[in-house]
């Protein structure tokens, strides 16, 4: 190859053969490259007249292209591309940060789409783009087939054969929320982390065991703690809440951390859902109503459960659509987490057969679900270890909203600065 450079760390899996250079960065929860992938990753293929970037079902892995002039770029990092300001891009995503198309912060500069096979010419003209899932897969998927015990034990059997995949001394970032207790009870050998407000009333961490350790920060070490990662904020994110998981990450020496991230979508243990649930399934009832109705449920999140979305659903056609409006292009927020922490992290939940399994159960288990988790419930020993509090950052989300300095708004403040000064230095 002529004028080829390939850099990578040690995230990336590296294989020449013959006729290709191959580079995966993630891991594959079943299928193929060459079929359906199923997994976190992102997968770049470089061949003697073409490169193949593959994508995953929800772009958790981003890619990002620039072409221009004579130049062709590649690359999972967005800070490594020298180009200016999109300004409409900004005013987009100042006024709505999830932007359904492949432009960026920086002209230019693009995505690949998620679960696409985007094939360019080496010098980075498009060849061809093609997706290995129908854009209508999710709402394709809602045909009733499994009872709540039949799903109970298709979410046992892939949660366990995805952890399994994980080496044993894997550091775990969990909470005592559901999904990541689940998560526990099927493998307890990994090394537990998390972390608190002492002002936290609701969602206070329990201790799990003997080798869980628990960050707990006053609110004056909290605002340190995110100020001090300023620095670290390579991505225009809208998640400022991360910037404390990027503090405690920046204290770990492990490269592959696990996280229970998603579990919220897979099993629609959230506000959103819920109420789509509720209106749909039980007819047409009021606001209030559904404020009497979920105060007893596990998914009770006041912080989220707003008239606003309440309307926007019964505003909806009907609830595979309202479902797939809320869940198809929602994408985790690990997809930010892991260039600010500069880390490998992966959830078990983010699997392509999870994420349609709720939709092909019958009603009462897609409720029984939503409501209370109890596909999840159903699986633990101990439910005494749950937090029943549903967990959500709202307590941490609270302390943000007092700080203006670390509002959504700044987050891309400091990308910005920090791109600025990057390539003013190179």
């Amino acid at each position: 190859f002529k004028n080829l450079y390939i850099y990578y760390d040690n995230t990336v899996e590296v294989e020449q053969t013959s006729n290709c250079i191959t580079l995966f960065s993630g891991i594959l929860w079943s299928g193929s490259l060459d079929t359906i992938p199923n997994g976190q990753f992102y997968s770049i293929k470089i061949y003697e007249n073409t490169v193949e970037v593959i994508t995953d079902f929800i772009s958790d892995f981003c890619v990002y292209y620039l072409k221009k002039d004579d130049l062709f770029i590649l690359t999972n990092s967005i800070l490594d591309i020298s180009s200016s300001v999109n300004v409409t891009y900004l005013r987009w995503w100042l006024r709505n940060p999830l932007i359904d198309n492949n432009t960026t912060i920086l002209n230019d500069v693009f995505t690949v789409n998620r679960f696409t096979k985007h094939y360019f010419s080496l010098s980075g003209d498009t060849i061809k783009e093609t997706t290995y899932l129908k854009p209508t897969y999710f709402t394709d998927s809602f045909i009733p087939t499994h009872t709540f015990d039949e799903a109970k034990h298709i979410v046992k059997n892939i949660l366990t054969e995805n952890l399994s995949k994980f080496p044993k001394n894997t550091t775990f970032l969990c909470s005592s929320g559901i999904d990541s207790i689940l998560l526990h009870q099927l493998n307890p050998n990994f090394k537990l982390i998390s972390y608190q407000g002492d002002w936290w009333e609701r969602e206070k961490i329990k201790q799990i065991s003997s080798n869980h350790k628990i960050y707990t920060f006053s609110k004056k070490e909290y605002l340190d703690a995110c100020k001090s990662i300023e620095k670290c904020v390579n991505i225009p994110s809208k998640h400022y809440s991360l910037k404390i998981e990027t503090y405690i990450l920046s204290q770990q020496t492990d490269n592959i951390i696990l996280n229970g991230s998603y579990g919220d979508e897979i099993f629609w243990h959230e506000p959103v859902c819920a109420m789509a649930n509720y209106y749909w399934q039980q007819g047409n009832k009021s606001y209030t109503e559904y404020l009497n109705f979920i105060d007893a449920y596990y998914t009770n999140q006041p912080y989220q459960t707003t008239q606003h979305t309440y309307y926007k659903i019964k505003d909806s056609s009907c609830i595979e659509d309202c479902l797939s409006d809320k869940l198809l292009l929602r994408y985790s927020y690990l997809k930010d987490l892991r260039p600010l922490s500069n880390k490998l992290v992966l959830s078990p939940y983010i699997d392509l057969r999870l994420r349609t399994l709720l939709p092909k159960c019958d009603i009462e288990t897609q409720q029984r679900s939503s409501y209370d988790a109890e596909l999840q419930f159903a699986l633990l020993d101990n439910k005494d270890k749950v937090n029943r509090f549903k967990m959500g950052g709202e307590e941490g989300h609270d302390l943000f909203n007092d700080k203006m300095s670390l509002s959504r708004r700044d987050m891309m403040k400091h990308f910005l600065k920090n791109y600025r000064n990057y390539h003013d230095t190179l």
